[in-house]
């Protein structure tokens, strides 16, 4: 019987099928770079499609996703201290995914203000260096998320 029939899966097929994904990824990012580039498509708009191409698959998994999730999310979508970003990214999705929970735009919203409102400027003040600072900032952030999400 085949791996995949019996879902029993070697490190080789976790590895091999994350560099097929990866490879994937940088394809379908060099065409769109490409026909943006034969369009003469504006740079913001460009940058815009990018960031939906990096993260519109995981816009309906929001809905139920934990604090840490959601932060991953914002962070990947390069929209935590920029609201006015979000906001595009949610018109772009809400165009591709109309069905999608109405309360999770309003979700992501306050996810997004939550998190951008913990700083690292204290943190740094508190001894902390490096990855420590990364690691202390993301669990505070976390942390407001679950309180603005009660």
């Amino acid at each position: 019987a085949s791996r995949v029939h019996v879902r029993i899966h070697h490190a080789s097929d976790v590895v091999g099928g994350a560099l097929l994904g990866a490879a994937l990824g940088a394809v379908a990012r060099r065409a769109l770079d490409a026909l943006c580039a034969r369009l003469r498509v504006p740079r913001d708009f460009r940058d815009r499609a990018a960031r939906l191409q990096r993260v519109g698959d995981r816009f309906a998994a929001m809905a139920a996703a934990p604090a840490i999730e959601l932060l991953e999310f914002l962070e990947s979508a390069r929209v935590l201290f920029e609201p006015a970003e979000l906001d595009r990214l949610l018109f772009s999705c809400r165009a591709l995914w109309p069905d999608a929970d109405p309360g999770l735009e309003v979700r992501l919203c306050q996810a997004r203000e939550a998190a951008a409102g913990v700083r690292g400027d204290r943190l740094r003040d508190s001894g902390l260096v490096g990855p420590a600072i990364r690691e202390e900032l993301a669990q505070r952030r976390c942390k407001a998320i679950e309180r603005a999400l009660g």
